[in-house]
Parts: structure tokens; C-alpha cells; sequence
């Protein structure tokens, strides 16, 4: 081995590290698009892909050390990346059908998830695992130089790791779809490891250019944009229209007949976000964003309302219709679900509707424009962000709220988490009102104590014959329900986890009972 330790040599190891280590990276990103829309995006899942990559890493480090003892031939390394660099150009090819069937055969969702992960990634993983310990033994002349080659190594891998991830969840991954990306990824393991099996200045100077260029062509296939047309869409078959991918969310648009959906998961349509009726697009399709709608009854003239998690905007749109004096500004935290509901949904910003991206905390602290009437429907798939369950979060949308104003909130009561919520919300308001709807329930939070329910239900009489409301007020009220009855079980909220930033077991609580049902 000594006449092959040339400066190319030893450059080629190092550049490939790098190389390598953004590749894995990239693959364990890529991991989570695979299996979000069957398993979520919780802390579960993401438990999963970290725990299979380090379980992949782990036996990777162990089978390299052992064969770059048993014959340190640089050929072997490259057939490593090789395989690994075929298995990963087939992941796109059955992927979705594993995942379904893992869905199916495992009750438990965490477990399934593990399931899945080890499935996807851990082969792969391990066979580009190999990649440090083979390099170390092959650069490595001496052992004075053991401490200094093996940092090197590692550092310069850890680096290629950095890129992968930003690169990434920040670049490609908005820009060119997960079963791209990931033949992208494939071609560059497979020229790493064709570097070593043909190992030539000049092959490996045109592969390093032909890498670089296939890189480049990937990240720069522009998106498609196209402008609301109801009349072309109703002439599409039913069916999937588009399925998009961004840092957030895989989203998924749908056709039924006139109805276009958009939802965060492709497994049976779990988690519809919007619904829209092509031939009627003021209503409001689905049940729970009609009850939204309530908080008109308890603020007397709203004339500034803020919505967090705007969706396709069914329920801006309507309270825009319908009463004509209001303000709405609607934050969304993923710029591609703007971007669909101004396609698929036709949603405009205009001077009464402003369209803000951004995470709903994060605006609530740089805005401090307070409001009469704020909603919060900010779902991602099944369960509410842990940081907008807490208590300083509520005193947030507490001190974001006018005098007589009211925060209306989209929350579970089917799992553990509802009696904590329940018990997050009393600390912080005066009062709590929930209201069922099918699955949903929407809760209506304020601080104005003296609005007795005789006056509750005169002002929803009053609102409603001034603006004849589709959806009436008196009646939208009459689903309402004492906290008890929604508990379940004979639990109420002092049974409740008060949920504050330092400590807010959300994911585990949503958990409980979802992962020994299977029920979302």
C-alpha cells in the first residue's frame, strides 16, 4: 500500500468523506419524507430515524474496522459505496408500499415507525458506515500520526454531515421531490465508490466534474407555478392532483367530484387541512371550521381578527364574505401551503386579508397589534405544536387580545393530552367554553367574566340578524358542552399535566392512547 499513498490518494479519502458523510445526512433528512405521511412528524418518528442512523453507524464502524483489517485494498471500500449507492436508487420503488405494509402489521405507531426506519435506512447506512474506520487504516502510515489522521477523518465527514443536512432540508427538498433527491443521492455514493473500484487521476477528475454538474442540474429544476382556474379544475378527474413536498409537510391536493382537499398525509386522507366546493367556495365544507366561526358571538362589532394555521383559508374567506367591516391577518407557517391554497383554493391577500409566513408564536411577539377575536388552528398532521399548547403561550395570546376579545382554539379531546390542555387554559383565562364538533373540539377562551349566558345568547341573536350568517351563532352555541362530559372516563382537568415551555410532554400525552388504538 505504501506506492498507493500518494497526495491523490489520500486527497481522494478525504474528499470522499465529506462526500459520504453529507450523503448520510441527506438519506436520514430524505428518511423523515418517507415516513411522514403514514406515521407523522412527531418526536416518535424522528426518535426513530436518529435511533436506526446510530444503530446503522454503530455495526458500519464495527464491519469496517474488521474487514480493513482482514484486507486493506481500497477496492473493497468502493464496492461498500457501491451497494449501498444500489440500494438507495430502490427506495423510491417500494418504499411507500413498505411503509403501508408496516402501517398494517404493527399496532403500535412508534413501533411501527422504528419498523419502518430500520427498514428504509439501515442497510444503506451501514455499508457507508464502513467509510471511517476503512479510511483511517488506509491513509494512516504510522502510528504517530493515529490521533491526527483519525480527526481529520472524522472532521472532515462531520463537515460533509452539516452540509447534508442543511443543504437539504434548506435547499433541495423545496426545490425537487424526495424520490429525486434521492436517486441524486444514490449517483453520488455510486461515483464515490467508483472512485475507489477505478481509482485514476483523470477518471476521478471527470467524476468529481460529472458529480458537480448532476448536483447542480438537480437543485436548479425550477418549480412550476400556475394561477387559480376553478373552471379547469373541475374539469380534472377525480383523484390526486399534485403532491408537494416542502421543509414543513408533505401535502397532498385531491379532487372529489367538485370538492378539491388538501391534505398532510396520503394514508387515507387522515389529516384534511382544507375543502374546498369548486361550485360553491364561500361555504365551509368541513364541520369544525363552521364552529370557528362562534367567537363572532361573544365580541361585540370584531373589527380585527388574526387566524394562526391558515390552510387553504376556508374560514378567512368566509368571515371575510360575510362580515364586511372586518380586518384578517392569516399566519401560515409553510410557504407552500400559501402557495397551494392560492392554486388550488384561490386565496388572494388584499387590503382586509394580509397573508403573513411565519411560525403563530413568533408572530405573536413581533406583532403586538392586539386583536378582537384570535384563532388558532395550527395543526401539523394530528396534533397541535407542543409550543403553542403551554401556558406562556396562552398568556401570550392573552395579552395579544382586546378588551372583550377571545381566542378560539382547534384542540383533541380523544387522547391524555385534552385534560392538560383543559388545565393549561383555566390557569390562564377566565373563562373556558368547548364545543364538540365530530372529532374536533373548538374552544373559546376569554377573560370578560360578567358575560352571563342569557347575554351570550342575546348578542349571538343580534350579530346573527345583522349579518345573516350561513352558519347561525344561535345554533353553533347550542353545541356547547360542559368540560366534564369531553373528558371521558371520569378524568377532569385537575387530573391534567400543567404543559409550560420547561415542560410540556405533548407528543407523549397525544400518544397514549393513539398508539394502542391506531386512531389519529
Amino acid at each position: 500500500m505504501a506506492g498507493n499513498r500518494s497526495r491523490f490518494f489520500v486527497a481522494a479519502i478525504y474528499i470522499n468523506a465529506f462526500v459520504i458523510g453529507a450523503v448520510i445526512m441527506a438519506f436520514e433528512m430524505l428518511g423523515s419524507r418517507y415516513l411522514n405521511p403514514f406515521f407523522g412528524s412527531g418526536i416518535y418518528t424522528w426518535s426513530a430515524l436518529i435511533s436506526t442512523v446510530l444503530a446503522a453507524l454503530t455495526c458500519g464502524y464495527f464491519i469496517g474496522g474488521w474487514a480493513v483489517d482482514k484486507r486493506p485494498d481500497i477496492r473493497i471500500l468502493g464496492a461498500f459505496l457501491a451497494a449501498a449507492a444500489i440500494y438507495l436508487a430502490t427506495v423510491p420503488f417500494f418504499a411507500t408500499a413498505l411503509c403501508e405494509l408496516i402501517f398494517e402489521w404493527v399496532e403500535s405507531i412508534p413501533m411501527a415507525a422504528l419498523a419502518a426506519a430500520m427498514a428504509l435506512l439501515f442497510l444503506p447506512l451501514t455499508l457507508m458506515g464502513v467509510y471511517s474506520p476503512f479510511a483511517i487504516r488506509l491513509v494512516l502510515e504510522s502510528t504517530e500520526k493515529s490521533g491526527r489522521t483519525a480527526g481529520w477523518i472524522y472532521g472532515i465527514s462531520t463537515l460533509g454531515s452539516i452540509l447534508g443536512t442543511l443543504g437539504t432540508t434548506f435547499y433541495l427538498i423545496p426545490h425537487i421531490g424526495t424520490r429525486s433527491i434521492t436517486f441524486w443521492l444514490a449517483l453520488v455514493a455510486l461515483l464515490a465508490g467508483a472512485s475507489f473500484l477505478f481509482l485514476v487521476p483523470l477518471l476521478t477528475r471527470r467524476v468529481v466534474l460529472a458529480g458537480t454538474a448532476v448536483v447542480l442540474a438537480a437543485v436548479m429544476v425550477p418549480g412550476e407555478g400556475r394561477a387559480f382556474d376553478p373552471d379547469q379544475l373541475l374539469a380534472q378527474p377525480d383523484g390526486d392532483l399534485e403532491h408537494i413536498e416542502s421543509l414543513y409537510n408533505n401535502i397532498f391536493i385531491s379532487k372529489d367530484g367538485s370538492k378539491i382537499r388538501m391534505s398532510f398525509s396520503r394514508y387515507r386522507q387522515k389529516y384534511t387541512e382544507s375543502v374546498i366546493d369548486l361550485r360553491r367556495p364561500e361555504d365551509l365544507v368541513v364541520p369544525y371550521t363552521r364552529q370557528l366561526t362562534v367567537g363572532l358571538a361573544y365580541v361585540e362589532d370584531p373589527a380585527d381578527l388574526l387566524m394562526i394555521g391558515m390552510g387553504g383559508g376556508a374560514t378567512s374567506r368566509y368571515l371575510l364574505r360575510h362580515v364586511p367591516d372586518l380586518r384578517v391577518d392569516a399566519v401560515e407557517l409553510d410557504p407552500e401551503v400559501v402557495g397551494a391554497a392560492e392554486r388550488f383554493f384561490g386565496l388572494q391577500g388584499s387590503e382586509r386579508l394580509r397573508i403573513a409566513v411565519s411560525d403563530g408564536r413568533v408572530y405573536l411577539l413581533r406583532h403586538k397589534q392586539k386583536r378582537d377575536i384570535i384563532i388558532v388552528d395550527a395543526f401539523r398532521g394530528g396534533y397541535v405544536p407542543f409550543h403553542l399548547l403551554t401556558q406562556e403561550f396562552y398568556a401570550l395570546l392573552k395579552r395579544r387580545l382586546n378588551a372583550g376579545g377571545v381566542a378560539v382554539l382547534n384542540v383533541h379531546s380523544a387522547t391524555s393530552l385534552f385534560p392538560s390542555t383543559m388545565k393549561t387554559l383555566d390557569s390562564v383565562f377566565d373563562f373556558v367554553h368547548p364545543y364538540k364538533v365530530g372529532a374536533n373540539v373548538i374552544i373559546v377562551a376569554g377573560s370578560d367574566s360578567a358575560l352571563s349566558e342569557a347575554a351570550l345568547g342575546q348578542r349571538a341573536d343580534q350579530v346573527q340578524a345583522r349579518l345573516a350568517l350561513p352558519y347561525a351563532l344561535p345554533g353553533l352555541l347550542a353545541v356547547r358542552l360542559d368540560p366534564s362530559d369531553l373528558m371521558g372516563s371520569g378524568r377532569d382537568a385537575a387530573e391534567g399535566t400543567l404543559l409550560t415551555d420547561d415542560f410540556a410532554p405533548a407528543n407523549y400525552l397525544e400518544a397514549v392512547e393513539n398508539s394502542n388504538s391506531k386512531k389519529w
